[in-house]
């Protein structure tokens, strides 16, 4: 028997695609424009040391 496990090769993968996905690590910056795609890549990680800040950040958001 076999078992077959999907995989997607990326470099980068844009919020909306990421919502399906378990991330291992992720990154914000500057290029954060909405505050509902912010929630969605926080909640892709498990742990909050998997969240790299880039710059500044807008905790206001």
């Amino acid at each position: 028997a076999r078992t077959q496990t999907p995989v997607r090769l990326t470099w980068a993968v844009t919020i909306h695609k990421s919502q399906e996905l378990m991330l291992p690590k992720i990154s914000l910056g500057k290029k954060e424009f909405a505050v509902g795609l912010t929630f969605v890549r926080l909640s892709r990680v498990k742990a909050l040391t998997d969240i790299m800040f880039v710059g500044q950040f807008d905790y206001s958001r």
